[in-house]
């Protein structure tokens, strides 16, 4: 191609918008493909083109470099830049000339369309443009905070508040370099057990239980022995077992509900100083009680053989994950060699955002405005429960968590029930699906939290219709 005449009189009816080198580049680019420049032909020097176009040199040279940097054309040197084959463009030339919109934002979709779900906090009680304001003002005060932090346990500012909230909430006092910043509890739970496990130990767990717990033991191929549970939560490991750690659920036990009471959980201590043993305190949903006081963690209690586990998702927001642990003085050098050779996995650009989050009451603020919704939801579900299933189910009313376990009688499968309630939109989940044996539990986990107060009642009707056809069949 000797003159730039097409380049020219399609570059000077272009109306696009975009600064002056891409539209230069998306003419050149459509001339190649469609062939108007010849592959194999030489483009036209950049001093020429700026001269024809009447447009600077930098604006064609930024724009021979795009089209070289996606394959358009190849310069070689001492000889100039030549047109190369593009073979065939998916959605040909029009696709170049305009690429995908971006889609429109839509509105938030309910978080949960399954009504009755266990588990899971209500996202739309989130105060949100609290939590961007409070970000802004985290990144304007220091911005590198957000995406660096030097300390492998996590954000110091961060643990300060949770010491202050661990103190207040749960009657525990540590002090920040016992706590360590987790992605979620999950990772929590993980990795207290492999700070306190040793050769030949075997793990205690509830059963029935968290499942993602007991499959991350098995997958490390540790040996487990079951903990039974009854109204008063785990049992406690008897004298002289092979069990070097327990993992309990003490202030709710998940997912049959309930609170252990004072005198087991000093059995519980008692049984790790006599064993030198550890126990690692899931307390995931501890937050949520409907009335009185929050209990006091197991780990208040004697905090040198028990690991605190805790997490900001079942309050803050399940988006976010963070969890923590609050170890006990004797590990937390142990853990500083773990955390420096495997960092955790703990997003750091929220740790300082939260902080500050606290520090200026909005956590509390939210905390409370949450109990009180929950709270409501739950007087609902107690009530519907009563007068639609006190015939079919037992439950036992504990004024706390997020969910309610339904007992149903040995005739009425849970998974059969579980199924038949998905088909109707409901997502209460089997009881049997938490349980390591046969014949533990059968029932439902019925949750309240995402589940607004005039759809709680119609969706336990709904319940009861699919529980008792199954038992008629």
């Amino acid at each position: 191609m000797s003159s730039s005449a097409p380049i020219k009189s399609v570059l000077l009816s272009e109306s696009g918008d975009g600064p002056l080198y891409l539209r230069l580049f998306r003419h050149l680019r459509e001339l190649i493909c469609s062939g108007e420049i010849e592959t194999g032909s030489r483009l036209p020097s950049s001093r020429v083109l700026a001269a024809d176009l009447g447009v600077s040199r930098s604006t064609v040279l930024s724009a021979i470099d795009q089209l070289v940097a996606e394959g358009f054309a190849e310069p070689r040197r001492g000889a100039g830049v030549f047109a190369c084959d593009t073979g065939a463009i998916p959605g040909g030339l029009e696709a170049l000339r305009h690429p995908p919109a971006e889609p429109k934002p839509q509105p938030a979709e309910r978080q949960n369309s399954l009504l009755l779900a266990p588990g899971r906090a209500d996202s739309s009680l989130f105060p949100t443009e609290k939590w961007a304001k409070t970000v802004a003002r985290a990144a304007r005060a220091d911005a590198r905070a957000l995406h660096n932090c030097a300390d492998s346990f996590g954000d110091i500012v961060l643990r300060h508040q949770i010491v202050r909230h661990l103190f207040e909430w749960r009657g525990l006092s540590v002090n920040p370099q016992q706590v360590v910043l987790t992605a979620g509890s999950g990772e929590a739970l993980e990795r207290a057990l492999e700070l306190v496990i040793r050769e030949s130990a075997v793990v205690g767990l509830e059963d029935p239980g968290y499942p993602p717990l007991r499959r991350y033991v098995a997958a490390r191929g540790w040996a487990r022995r079951w903990l039974d549970v009854n109204a008063q939560g785990a049992s406690v490991p008897p004298a002289g077992t092979s069990i070097g750690v327990a993992v309990i659920t003490p202030s709710h036990q998940f997912p049959l509900g309930g609170a252990m009471p004072q005198a087991r959980r000093a059995a519980f201590l008692e049984w790790a100083r006599n064993s030198c043993g550890w126990i690692i305190e899931d307390d995931f949903d501890s937050d949520f009680r409907y009335s009185g006081q929050p209990i006091p963690a197991l780990a208040a209690l004697d905090g040198t053989r028990a690991i605190y586990v805790g997490s900001f998702s079942k309050v803050f927001e399940p988006g976010i994950r963070l969890g923590f642990m609050g170890l006990p003085e004797a590990l937390i050098e142990p853990a500083r060699e773990t955390f420096a050779r495997e960092p955790t996995r703990a997003s750091v650009a929220a740790q300082r955002p939260l902080a500050r989050f606290m520090a200026d009451g909005n956590y509390l603020r939210h905390l409370r405005r949450a109990r009180r919704v929950y709270s409501r939801r739950y007087e609902v579900l107690m009530r519907a429960l009563d007068q639609h299933l006190s015939d079919t189910a037992r439950w036992r009313r504990d004024n706390a968590g997020m969910s309610v376990a339904c007992h149903l009688p040995t005739d009425i499968k849970d998974v059969d029930a579980a199924q038949a309630l998905r088909r109707r939109s409901i997502g209460c989940i089997a009881l049997s699906e938490y349980c390591a044996r046969p014949d533990i539990a059968n029932g439902l986990l019925v949750g309240f939290c995402t589940t607004v107060e005039h759809e709680i009642e119609d969706a336990v009707r709904e319940v009861y219709s699919a529980v008792s056809k199954i038992s008629r069949e």
